[in-house]
């Protein structure tokens, strides 16, 4: 069966918003030479990245890890093209990026992108369907703002996908992969309190062993000192640029502290109910795996808490949870339900949540900032599913199954 043929009506609307009306609408408000939407928009984040493996495989990781220094060079080297550049490399992501260094940086940029997109696209290869695929994984406004920006967040949404699908049926497998997301600290480490709630002694192990792999090989190639660096200045460098970031950076933060920030709360407010957020988000966590429940409802409330509790999340981060939606989409039909008089209400939710990245951006920019709101009400359109025993939920998809037939 194909279940997306609701869908249709929304994605039309989707994309013509994508490709029609959202360039219109930015070439109206702002200024065409402002921050963000010139050619050398382009990969603009990727250079930060490409830049730190350059000088990482010179020997300079010292300087990649103090980031004002990092930040100074970077602006020399691109003057104009990257106004805010404190994206924080821990030395387990520079393990991966240190190959780019000796490619071209347009090689090393489509590389990235091309790959990222083809990984996600794989890892929702179980439930195939023809175009959708393609249309849903690789036209969402979350993937099409990374390869826009040259972000690799699309790899940690693949091996997160892979990881909560394998989970049960591989344990190995999945926490190795869980492993490889260390270089994301808040996917990791939510991972880690969700195979502690659900018992997987296993995929715990496995994902201990991964993440100490990547730690000891980033700890030989680029020292000690690099992690010493990396855990004394992340945190701090990160909030201070997020208090002191324009309107226009604010615009594409998901986080509650960008939204507080963006409403003008002093420092001390924002890091208190972030720090609450997170804290809500972790226990929220360990509930969703305590004891089975639908496993598509379950992995789609995991993405968005793991986005929900960074307080430095961006638009782009949200590409975590576009192969997890498309499967929740695909087992609940929830763009084409079998009753076709069922509530409307959950399409409407889900369809805020895929345009979101490009709606958090217009939204915040010239009214308030709405991306946590949507995140929540995401939240809480899965909560029903949740709280059905995983009994009655096999029940009700057999009877389905022999309905159809």
């Amino acid at each position: 069966m194909n279940a997306f043929p609701r869908l249709k009506a929304y994605f039309h609307i989707a994309i013509a918003l994508i490709v029609i009306g959202y360039p219109m609408y930015l070439w109206a408000l702002w200024d065409p030479m402002d921050y963000g939407f010139t050619a050398l928009r382009f990969g603009g984040d990727f250079f930060a990245y490409y830049e730190a493996a350059v000088l990482a495989l010179r020997g300079y990781v010292t300087l990649v890890m103090d980031f004002a220094e990092f930040r100074l060079t970077a602006l020399e080297y691109a003057p104009g093209a990257h106004p805010f550049y404190e994206w924080v490399m821990s030395p387990g992501l520079l393990l991966f990026l240190l190959p780019l260094a000796s490619l071209p940086f347009m090689l090393a940029y489509g590389l990235v992108a091309g790959v990222g997109v083809a990984a996600l696209v794989w890892c929702c290869r179980g439930e195939y369907r023809s175009f959708d695929t393609l249309d849903f994984v690789c036209l969402a406004p979350a993937t099409l703002l990374c390869v826009l920006y040259g972000q690799p967040v699309l790899f940690v949404a693949a091996l997160l996908c892979l990881t909560l699908r394998r989970l049960e049926v591989k344990p190995v497998l999945a926490g190795l992969m869980l492993g490889l997301s260390v270089v994301e600290p808040v996917v990791f480490v939510f991972g880690v309190l969700a195979l502690l709630a659900s018992r997987n002694m296993i995929a715990l192990s496995a994902a201990v062993c991964s993440s100490a792999g990547v730690v000891f090989l980033s700890t030989v190639l680029f020292g000690a000192e690099s992690w010493y660096l990396y855990w004394d200045n992340a945190v701090r460098i990160q909030f201070a640029a997020l208090l002191s970031a324009p309107s226009d950076v604010l615009a594409m933060s998901l986080s509650v502290s960008g939204a507080l920030v963006a409403a003008n709360l002093n420092a001390e407010s924002v890091m208190l109910v972030q720090a609450l957020v997170t804290l809500l988000c972790a226990f929220a966590t360990l509930w969703l795996f305590w004891k089975p429940r639908d496993p598509e409802a379950r992995n789609l409330c995991f993405a968005v808490l793991a986005v929900l509790a960074s307080p430095f999340a961006q638009v782009w981060d949200l590409v975590v949870v576009v192969p997890l939606l498309y499967y929740y989409a695909i087992k609940h039909e929830v763009f084409a339900p079998s009753d076709f008089d069922s509530s409307i209400l959950e399409p409407i939710c889900f369809t805020m949540l895929y345009l979101l990245p490009f709606a958090a951006i217009a939204l915040t920019s010239h009214f308030i900032p709405v991306a946590p709101l949507v995140l929540l009400v995401a939240l809480l359109a899965v909560l029903p599913r949740l709280l059905q025993p995983v009994s009655d939920q096999r029940d009700t998809s057999n009877r389905d199954a022999g309905l159809a037939a």
